[in-house]
């Protein structure tokens, strides 16, 4: 008999831990859905694509690609841009919830002015639609609407004060890469540099079974009476493993009048696989100053910043600091 009572005993003291379990469990699954309102991921590795659909403009693509992303299936995403969007996919909280008054008028804004966030992860339909308005008064959050939701709610991200809209409504090009070289040295089989106004610096740099060699582009005059530096060499390569630019100013207001100048340098990489990435380089404070000046190479590198458009006809500012040390002449790797 005493044997038995135990017994109940223990399996009511295990009853009561199994449920003591599932309460908490439950508890905290609600606290979550009350938390994000269903707008959220649990983790960004869930998501293979977010589509953004803003008013008057395309729709931007975001596609996973490897550890990053592709932007409409052309270009790469630059990590540091898009990481704010990450961070409110898995992050983001209730704020507050509007009271009933003033629902009306938030659904009329975000009809005429939100942006449609559709965020899929694996399926041919969105996981979840919702939509993001303004941003609430006093930086307490910005409105936002789970598509099938009866209400809005006011979300924000935990320990950041002012509004979220702005991570999703960037200008197309301040989401893309900004990163103009980035490229391993044994993926690279030559590099040619041209300087237009200095022929004899011209040079190209190839990579043969004999190993990395180096000529110039012209019969020099005066042929270099020292040997070739092969780390002056090598080092030059690794510079275009990791260059940025400051930034995409395809609408500069000079920029037509830039483009048909003869350019400073013209600088082409061969890469494995023959994929060509070319270049063309114009002097920034030149064209301010309307001189023009820089020929040589180390004339280019007292610029303090660069013109620079790609073969695709972007066109980029970079700070010489940053990309002054790719522009050497042939005599420099003998040095």
């Amino acid at each position: 008999m005493r044997k038995n009572i135990i017994l109940i005993f223990l399996l009511l003291g295990l009853s009561g831990a199994a449920y003591y379990i599932w309460h908490q469990n439950r508890q905290t699954q609600k606290s979550t859905i009350t938390a994000d309102r269903g707008l959220t991921v649990a983790s960004i590795d869930e998501v293979n694509k977010v589509v953004i659909k803003r008013a008057e403009e395309p729709p931007m693509v975001f596609s996973r690609k490897g550890n990053g992303w592709i932007l409409n299936d052309n270009y790469d995403v630059d990590p540091a841009v898009f990481i704010n969007i990450e961070v409110v996919l898995t992050k983001m909280r209730l704020s507050y919830v509007p009271n009933q008054a003033s629902i009306p008028n938030i659904e009329k804004n975000i009809q005429k002015t939100g942006i449609q966030v559709d965020v899929y992860t694996g399926g041919e339909k969105p996981e979840k639609i919702f939509f993001v308005g303004g941003d609430a008064p006093q930086g307490s959050g910005t409105y936002m609407w789970l598509a099938g939701d009866d209400k809005p709610y006011v979300m924000q991200l935990p320990g950041v004060s002012g509004g979220l809209r702005s991570r999703f409504d960037q200008p197309f090009h301040n989401y893309r890469n900004k990163m103009i070289y980035n490229h391993r040295k044994e993926d690279i089989q030559s590099i040619t540099v041209e300087y237009p106004k200095d022929n004899f610096s011209s040079f190209i740099i190839e990579k043969s079974v004999l190993g990395t060699g180096i000529k110039p582009l012209l019969d020099l005059p005066d042929k270099p009476d020292t040997p070739l530096n092969h780390v002056t060499l090598d080092r030059y390569i690794g510079y275009f493993g990791s260059m940025g630019i400051e930034g995409n100013i395809n609408a500069f207001p000079g920029k037509d009048s830039i483009i048909v100048a003869t350019p400073n340098c013209i600088l082409t990489i061969e890469k494995k696989g023959n994929e060509r990435i070319q270049h063309k380089f114009w002097p920034h404070d030149n064209y301010l100053d309307n001189r023009g000046t820089s020929r040589t190479p180390e004339e280019i590198r007292q610029q303090e910043r660069m013109f620079i458009q790609t073969q695709d006809g972007d066109f980029y500012i970079a700070q010489q600091r940053v990309i002054g040390k790719i522009f050497a002449g042939y005599g420099d790797f003998f040095q």
